[in-house]
């Protein structure tokens, strides 16, 4: 500025005090005062670019210069209007001027243009990351961190009201701005159920009075977000007054309907694995025995109908336990069912994977052989009779219990209800044997 300013006044100088000088010998002298003016431009961009090791201006430096461009242009111009006024005309001077003024407007322009850039790449790659998210609350925590560097502000609010509680997240240091953060979110929370649906607003905004009674003289920008289910908003703070255009504004709809769809997708997801849990839990108690978690009659019938008849090879071993009632009658249901439920782990521990054991009712077990061999099968319940012959240990001690055992195994074309029933008639033949008899089924005719 000053080498512009030496080259107009001695301009003037050259050509309105007749030296006599050519025409050549003053553009000479306009060019060397221009060469000084851009060394000087020089001169204060190298220390710059040797401190940092860059030689572009950075964003910080842009609104630096933006900031204080316009104290730097008025000390420079009235030291130079000092001399200047005095020897040449105000054609000259605004001539002089122009050249400040076009630079302080380039530089404003650019840092504007700079931090809009920095914000619709925030809005671009955050509204993607929300869209694919699986982790939504860590995707809106990353958002609000990303918001806070692409706006420049001091600090970011986020405040999610949700079915398990609030959600809340903060980037930055509120406390840098003298403002209480659990005032600052409960303000924020009553605001986001108030306008709910509403437009981002600033701190020039009738309908954000309550924000600003606790932001104070600070610049913000309230973005509303969330769901009739999730109510929520982001809140943007920053020292600068008038710190948020309406660009801005615009930008940060689009992030604001990429949370509120993120959060969406998120209880719509949440409702889903509840259903999907409830309808499971269903399926469990329906098909399961609800005191040994073994499977009941209706999973066994059901395996039954879906392999008996079949080319797969398959058996049936139907258990009554013939000193159960005694156990009953003498120690009581609760050391009864604990004689149940340990003897449907000794009986799941006979069996191979796959192979099916269920508690038909009262004290009545069968188990659904996947075999190649009748030799397998009646190992299979020797076994089981030999585990249930050990001693139980509960509330009562036990010696053992007393089972007798029918097997029965499929035949072609028979059904699952006729091969449990050969199968139950077994056990009562070996029932009428004694204890701990296991008696095999005729073939079906």
């Amino acid at each position: 500025l000053l080498g512009w300013s030496a080259a107009a006044w001695l301009f003037h100088l050259l050509v309105d005090t007749g030296t006599g000088l050519s025409q050549g010998t003053v553009h000479v002298a306009m060019l060397t005062a221009l060469l000084t003016f851009l060394l000087s431009a020089a001169a204060i961009r190298i220390p710059i670019g040797l401190a940092t090791g860059t030689w572009r201006f950075a964003d910080g430096e842009l609104r630096a210069l933006a900031t204080t461009a316009p104290i730097a242009v008025a000390a420079v111009v009235a030291a130079a209007l000092g001399v200047v006024l005095w020897t040449i005309s105000w054609t000259y001077v605004a001539l002089m001027l122009l050249p400040v003024f076009q630079v302080v407007t380039s530089l404003i322009e650019r840092a504007r243009a700079e931090e809009a850039r920095r914000v619709l790449d925030v809005a671009i790659t955050e509204s993607e990351l929300l869209r694919r998210a699986v982790d939504v609350t860590g995707a809106l925590r990353r958002a609000v961190d990303e918001m806070r560097v692409g706006y420049d502000v001091s600090y970011a609010l986020l405040v999610v009201e949700r079915e398990d509680g609030l959600m809340d997240h903060v980037a930055g240091d509120p406390g840098a701005t003298d403002t209480n953060l659990d005032t600052l979110r409960d303000a924020l929370r009553r605001w986001a159920e108030e306008n709910a649906g509403s437009s981002p607003m600033t701190d020039q905004a009738s309908a954000a009075r309550d924000l600003r009674a606790v932001v104070g003289d600070l610049s913000f920008l309230a973005i509303p977000i969330g769901t009739e289910r999730h109510r929520g908003a982001v809140l943007l703070v920053d020292r600068r007054l008038g710190s948020f255009r309406e660009d801005h504004v615009e930008l940060s709809k689009t992030l604001g309907s990429a949370m509120s769809t993120a959060l969406e997708r998120q209880s719509l997801s949440t409702e889903l694995d509840a259903a999907g849990r409830r309808e499971a839990e269903l399926e469990q108690r329906a098909s399961h025995d609800q005191l040994t978690g073994l499977a009941n009659r209706r999973l066994m019938e059901r395996d039954l109908a879906q392999v008996a008849g079949s080319a797969d090879e398959i058996a049936v071993i139907y258990i009554d336990l013939t000193g159960f009632k005694a156990v009953n009658d003498t120690h009581g249901h609760r050391v009864g069912d604990q004689v149940l439920v340990e003897t449907a782990r000794r009986m799941q521990a006979c069996v191979r994977r796959g192979d099916l054991v269920a508690r038909l009712g009262g004290d009545e077990f069968a188990v659904l052989l996947r075999t190649d061999s009748m030799p397998r099968a009646t190992e299979v319940a020797q076994r089981i009779l030999a585990s249930l012959a050990n001693p139980f240990v509960g509330d009562v001690p036990l010696p053992s219990i007393r089972a007798a055992v029918g097997i029965a195994a499929g035949a072609s074309g028979e059904t699952g209800a006729g091969l449990l029933d050969r199968a139950d008639r077994a056990m009562y033949a070996a029932k009428e044997q004694g204890s701990r008899h296991v008696v095999i089924a005729d073939t079906a005719a």
